[in-house]
């Protein structure tokens, strides 16, 4: 059988908060995992959910593929990219550094 990807990058997500809803749906059918991804109350549900509705219409228009005989193989969150400190380049004393994406200091 075909298979049909879609990757989603530089997502405001940890990837293993993402591997938590992507464990739930490895190996489930593609309506059984849309669903599962729908009901999650977390943030990673939605965003997994997108990628699949994306994988899923890649399939459908693409390849011409039926909708219904489609499964999730295989799906995996990594990190991602440093990005260097902005004022480095404004200011240029210190040395760039080079982090993680996140959300602000927490103590």
């Amino acid at each position: 059988m075909m298979e049909v990807k879609a990757t989603a990058k530089t997502l405001r997500i940890q990837p293993r908060k993402a591997r938590l809803v992507l464990d739930l749906i490895r190996g489930k059918n593609v309506e059984e995992a849309a669903a599962i991804c729908k009901f999650l109350p977390n943030k990673g549900g939605e965003l997994v959910g997108k990628v699949l509705k994306s994988a899923v219409a890649n399939a459908v228009h693409n390849n011409d593929l039926d909708e219904a005989k489609l499964y999730v193989k295989a799906c995996y969150a990594d990190d991602s990219d440093t990005h260097s400190d902005r004022t480095y380049f404004l200011t240029h004393i210190d040395p760039p550094t080079l982090s993680q994406p996140h959300h602000g200091d927490r103590g």
